[in-house]
């Protein structure tokens, strides 16, 4: 994984410094430089004569390589470059907004130099945003060790639940704005289908003749799923969603009869201290609950 911390408008997380001349945020000012415009809290400069003025902060590392973007408005006369330590940028003569990208050089600085021309200097310099310079695909500023990212595994299943209705003390309409049913729990859990169970009801009837005959029959197909062990919670979920209007197992609709029981391991087992697993019996089927009803 590479990290990389390019900047881009003002508020982009990957800005090492920005400025929009709200407040005061430490920069030293020079002669004709204040930091309040004329058309709105901007960096100002106004002046009459031969002197340069200017305006400096120290948030830079030296030998670091920066991108700088700033506005210059209101501009009537005068000249302003950008200067990184003891790196010039371009000189500037005219309204826009400019983007360059210099390397900080002998002192950590970003420094705004002015002169007037013909003896006038007026401009006010807004929005300035400075980043690390970033080469695409070459320079970052962290990596870690390789490794991949599943959005799903072989030993585990995708559990998810939701409900028509109000679910207990839970109102699925607070969070999805009035529509209940918009909202899912999701839950991977480690767990595995190992074996299927008929569960069978029958009445055996005999004649006197001593004739055996089956008079009642129901037959049912259920699965065995084994749940790996896990933590207390994990468990509060896994009951909870079987008293669900719609509760789905990797895609698949499925009943519980049965009261769910997680076990404990012997304590001895340190290794699965304070985790439970459980095997339950299960059934699919293509009906709804609709068993949490609010009327």
């Amino acid at each position: 994984m590479r990290i990389f911390l390019q900047g881009g408008g003002i508020g982009d997380p990957g800005n090492l410094f920005e400025d929009t001349f709200e407040t005061d945020q430490g920069w030293t000012l020079f002669g004709g430089v204040t930091i309040a415009g004329a058309g709105g809290p901007t960096m100002r400069y106004t002046h009459a004569g031969a002197a340069g003025n200017a305006a400096f902060i120290d948030v830079l590392e030296v030998g670091t390589e920066y991108t700088v973007t700033y506005d210059i408005l209101n501009y009537v006369s005068g000249t302003v470059r950008v200067r990184l330590g003891a790196t010039d940028g371009i000189t500037r003569s005219a309204n826009g907004t400019f983007t360059e990208t210099l390397t900080c050089t002998n002192v950590g600085r970003i420094l705004f130099l002015f002169f007037p021309t013909a003896g006038a200097g007026v401009m006010d310099i807004d929005n300035v945003i400075v980043s690390k310079a970033v080469t695409a695909g070459v320079a970052f500023d962290g990596q870690s060790e390789c490794f991949d990212l599943q959005t799903s595994h072989d030993c585990s299943f995708l559990w998810v639940w939701s409900n028509d209705n109000r679910w207990g003390n839970f109102d699925y309409s607070v969070i999805t704005g009035g529509s209940i049913t918009n909202f899912e729990h999701k839950l991977r859990i480690i767990c595995a289908f190992r074996g299927t169970k008929y569960p069978t009801e029958r009445n055996i009837g005999e004649d006197s003749a001593g004739v055996k005959s089956v008079d009642y029959m129901s037959l049912r197909k259920t699965k065995l799923m084994d749940i790996d062990f896990a933590p207390d919670y994990i468990h509060d979920a896994i009951a909870a969603f079987f008293a669900h209007d719609t509760r789905t197992i990797n895609g698949t609709s499925f009943v519980m009869d049965d009261e769910y029981e997680p076990s404990s391991p012997n304590e001895s087992k340190v290794l699965f201290k304070d985790l439970m697993n459980s095997t339950i019996e299960i059934q699919e089927t293509t009906q709804a609950n609709l068993i949490n009803r609010n009327e």
